[in-house]
């Protein structure tokens, strides 16, 4: 009896303090809320929020023009990512694969080390990925949200994700956790790049919530320079109290090299930081949500985008302009410059 009360105080002990750290993850995204609603938006200034929008319509469109995928679509291909990474001797490390098939009935589970995340190839938004350990012959954790999975329940899961992409293909790999937290997923850093070259950091942890099946998403925000910024998205936990990284100017390097790899204006880089080094995760073309953050870091990072763009548009532009593909060309000689501003041809 003494056991158990001991035990069930114990347990007592730590649903108060998970309590008290729900209340101040509330209390802050109130707060970020109440900030959230005090941004206006005047079009007349740079803004990362609208910026995020138009270029997803903008990539839409351009796809729809070309009758086919960009090469950065391709990018959410994650075996096309991983050879990339490989072929470029990027010096960050990829998870162990081990193994990849046509479906998942196809995927012999037994078969498979007691760490395993099983990932479809297309997926992105942790929708298709199922981080796994094994907790008897017939039973698996779902790490990221604590739940328990017999085998038939994990087919059924990758079924129905397969519909929704379009495909069913997947592959595993080692799964990676925290290792100060052995009961969690490996710390997300996400890496917001405008033409190759870091503009902040998230930083993400995933809490698993196992009466819910589901799991809290934490974050932190950083700049280049890891200093700690605030709160970069209204509907986010914030929780400062997340560790700083253990590799910071290798990831900073890691995730710029890689940036640079697409040509993209703007795209995330995922990362992880494990005490044996750099992790790739994946990379976002177009990072969803609703980016509402104050209006400071708004204008900021606005900016940086447009710039970006710019860059990439002249580097474009350029070669088309000197080969005689554009039919203003033609009045272009030779020795000018792309970087040269042009003449004013509006007359005022």
């Amino acid at each position: 009896i003494s056991r158990r009360l001991a035990a069930s105080d114990a347990r007592t002990a730590e649903l108060r303090e998970h309590v008290h750290r729900l209340q101040s993850q509330l209390a802050a995204t109130k707060q970020a809320l109440a900030d959230a609603k005090t941004v206006s938006y005047d079009p007349t200034l740079p803004s990362y929020r609208a910026r995020a929008f138009a270029s997803r319509r903008q990539w839409t469109d351009v796809e729809t023009a070309a009758a086919s995928k960009l090469p950065v679509r391709l990018l959410g291909d994650k075996q096309v990512t991983r050879a990339i990474i490989e072929s470029n001797n990027i010096n960050v490390a990829l998870p162990q694969e081990l193994g990849a098939w046509p479906s998942i009935h196809d995927v012999d589970l037994d078969a498979l080390p007691d760490e395993v995340v099983l990932k479809l190839a297309r997926s992105h938004s942790s929708v298709g990925v199922l981080p796994l350990r094994r907790l008897s012959a017939h039973t698996w954790l779902d790490v990221m949200n604590g739940r328990s999975f017999d085998k038939p329940a994990i087919v059924a899961e990758f079924d129905r994700v397969a519909v929704k992409r379009g495909s069913g293909e997947l592959f595993a790999e080692r799964l990676l956790v925290e290792p100060e937290r052995p009961n969690h997923c490996a710390i997300d850093w996400k890496f917001f790049c405008f033409d190759g070259v870091v503009g902040f950091v998230m930083q993400r942890l995933l809490e698993p919530r196992p009466d819910k099946a589901d799991h809290d998403k934490l974050f932190k925000w950083w700049d280049r320079d890891w200093n700690v910024l605030p709160s970069l998205r209204h509907e986010t936990i914030l929780d400062n109290s997340l560790p700083a990284a253990r590799h910071p100017s290798q990831l900073i390097a890691a995730a710029e090299t890689l940036a640079r790899l697409t040509g993209r204006a703007h795209i995330r880089v995922d990362l992880y930081d494990l005490p044996d080094g750099v992790y790739f995760g994946e990379f976002t073309a177009e990072p969803g949500g609703d980016w509402i953050m104050p209006a400071e870091y708004d204008r900021k990072f606005g900016l940086m985008w447009e710039e970006a763009e710019s860059r990439v548009l002249g580097r474009l532009m350029g070669p088309a302009i000197r080969r005689g593909e554009l039919p203003l060309s033609t009045y272009v000689s030779n020795d000018v410059s792309t970087s040269t501003p042009p003449a004013d041809l509006t007359g005022q």
